[in-house]
């Protein structure tokens, strides 16, 4: 995907996320909940609406995205601190050659070093294609269980 098309989903994505804070709200004031107007945060807003239908559903969707989010945050940190690494010593002492080093280490070292830059490469996509699909399903799939959750506990509080 393109820059732009990040982009576009990207405000796509925080356009859904003010409605929905919208119809948070009005679902608050309408039927005078007593849970507390969150103000900027919709994932905060929906676990206090949860809570108060006694559901969580969304909370368990969040925590799955969330760990799916820092495992690839982790990985992407400790490739680019290896990077970063190497960069420096470069700098800081280029007579030691460390770039060459790892090459030759590599070209002597060939199906170890391909298959484990392979499986970085791959569980990094991997990753973040899970992310995506997590990311989508909870803005999907589970805010809609979770709605349902909170509506049917407000239609059963009317009764």
């Amino acid at each position: 995907m393109n820059v732009l098309g990040q982009l576009g989903s990207a405000i796509q994505s925080s356009l859904f996320i003010q409605s929905e804070l919208k119809k948070a709200h009005a679902l608050i004031q309408k039927h005078d909940l007593p849970v507390e107007q969150v103000e900027n945060d919709f994932h905060k807003q929906i676990i206090v609406l949860e809570q108060y239908a006694g559901t969580r559903v969304f909370q368990r969707g969040l925590a799955k995205y969330k760990v799916i989010n820092a495992m690839l945050m982790i990985i992407s940190v400790i490739i680019l601190l290896a990077a970063g690494i190497v960069a420096a010593v470069e700098y800081l002492q280029p007579e030691r050659h460390l770039l060459q080093v790892l090459a030759n280490a590599m070209f002597d070292h060939w199906v170890p070093s391909i298959t484990l830059l392979s499986v970085v490469f791959v569980g990094v996509i991997v990753l973040a294609i899970v992310r995506n699909v997590y990311a989508k399903q909870l803005h999907t799939h589970v805010l809609d269980r979770a709605w349902r959750a909170i509506f049917n506990h407000e239609d059963r509080e009317q009764l």
